[in-house]
């Protein structure tokens, strides 16, 4: 993944302040090859509970 997708999948999370949606994992689709790969927020980002 790159650093600039990267950061757009870290905006999203971060634009969810108030934990109104209750995000709990992200993912990207390559439609091109069909692949969906996913990872915990815990994982993505390690000190999401003090960001949140």
């Amino acid at each position: 993944m790159s650093q600039r997708t990267a950061w757009q999948l870290t905006g999203y999370l971060l634009l969810d302040a108030t934990d109104q949606y209750r995000i709990d994992t992200v993912g990207l689709y390559r439609s091109r090859s069909g692949a969906l790969t996913s990872w915990p927020v815990d994982d993505f980002l390690p000190n999401s509970r003090v960001v949140r």
